[in-house]
């Protein structure tokens, strides 16, 4: 059968990946937010991890083929699977997973496929569980699943911008896939490819810019965050519960809690505003969130009365080769594209502080962080 998709078209659908599809632990990320509270931000980012991940196992079956020449199931049900262990609003969970359960979704969606229904479908069908898994962690050939220029990426920055109308993700995808092998274990790109690859590297680094790390996201998401360790520590949560939930689940449960303040801020949009903002070099200076926190609540403000995000974008830090014709090595991107160089070298150490509070405490707080704080 095959699923239409508004960015990639006709998605075929195998009978294996199809009852995969149909338990219920796929069909939670239809209820999965991709870019978490972006949509407060951008009206239309409501695309879900569910169209993600399809979109995911699309693009891996044309990698494959175009790199592998082959079809490989378990490395399609791995591109399927990637992403079903992920919490409610997505990446603002893994804070959560990693704070009180000392893991992260991915290893959440790997025993989610050894311990459901998904284990006796991927047996039954005639694959290997451990085949899945092992792509799934991005080992031999799973890495066109994660591969810096990998399925994964490839389809959310082309889904992310089409939803946000962000034209800065857009990317040349017909051309990329065409282009792509795998040398030395990693993400190849032939060298008539590099445009391609310039591209896709340089989209990534814009939608982080404009949309990934969009100051008034930023500033949600710590509101959520705190209203959610709240929730955990006041035992109204159970986190091994919530870890399950779909967005409305986790939300309406935190609309219900007492002294929800945060939580209906964010629902009604009465979001803090930002009293301090400050773009700078990481390597340079030196942030202590604890210390800001200490000086701002000797202002009088209490807890629940402020947030701070410090940010830090992550450039490229996968090798990712560039073959010429016959297959010879090159040399790494970076070293063929001044273009990649410049970008990683600049963005390197890249990272960004805001505090935000209510509009009426912004003044004092800024003439404080103004004070205390210096930045080269």
């Amino acid at each position: 059968m095959h699923i239409r998709d508004p960015i990639l078209g006709a998605i075929e659908i195998s009978p294996a990946e199809l009852k995969i599809i149909e338990t219920s632990q796929m069909q939670r990320l239809h209820y999965v937010k991709q870019l978490g509270f972006s949509y407060l931000v951008y009206p239309g980012a409501n695309n879900t991890r569910f169209e993600h991940s399809l979109g995911a196992m699309h693009i891996t079956k044309e990698l494959s083929k175009n790199i592998f020449h082959e079809n490989i199931e378990e490395l399609n049900c791995a591109a399927l699977l990637h992403d079903i262990g992920h919490g409610p609003f997505s990446h603002q969970f893994d804070f959560i997973l990693n704070k009180y359960l000392h893991t992260n979704h991915e290893e959440i969606g790997k025993q989610l496929i050894k311990s459901t229904e998904i284990s006796d479908i991927i047996s039954d069908s005639g694959m290997s569980v451990t085949k899945v898994l092992n792509f799934m962690s991005g080992k031999s050939k799973g890495i066109v699943i994660s591969g810096s220029i990998g399925a994964d990426r490839i389809d959310y920055l082309m889904r992310d911008s089409r939803y946000t109308g962000v034209a800065y993700g857009v990317i040349d995808y017909n051309r990329i896939k065409s282009k792509l092998a795998i040398f030395n274990h990693s993400i190849a790109v032939y060298e008539g490819g590099i445009v391609g690859a310039e591209s896709m590297l340089m989209a990534r680094y814009f939608m982080f810019s404009s949309v990934y790390l969009h100051h008034t996201t930023l500033i949600i998401d710590q509101m959520f965050a705190k209203a959610l360790i709240h929730a955990i520590e006041d035992k109204f949560i159970d986190v091994n519960d919530a870890k399950t939930f779909t967005d409305s689940t986790l939300f309406n449960l935190l609309l219900s809690m007492p002294n929800n303040e945060l939580v209906k801020r964010i629902n009604e949009r009465r979001l803090y505003k930002r009293a301090f903002y400050k773009e700078f070099d990481s390597s340079e200076v030196r942030i202590s969130e604890q210390h800001i926190a200490e000086e701002i609540e000797r202002l009088g403000l209490g807890d629940d009365e402020y947030v701070i995000s410090l940010s830090h974008f992550k450039p490229e830090e996968d090798k990712v080769y560039v073959l010429n014709r016959s297959g010879k090595l090159v040399g790494s991107l970076n070293e063929v594209s001044p273009l990649i160089n410049t970008l990683q070298s600049t963005s390197k150490n890249r990272s960004k502080l805001i505090v935000a509070c209510d509009p009426k405490n912004t003044k004092k707080i800024s003439n404080r962080l103004n004070k205390i704080l210096s930045f080269k």
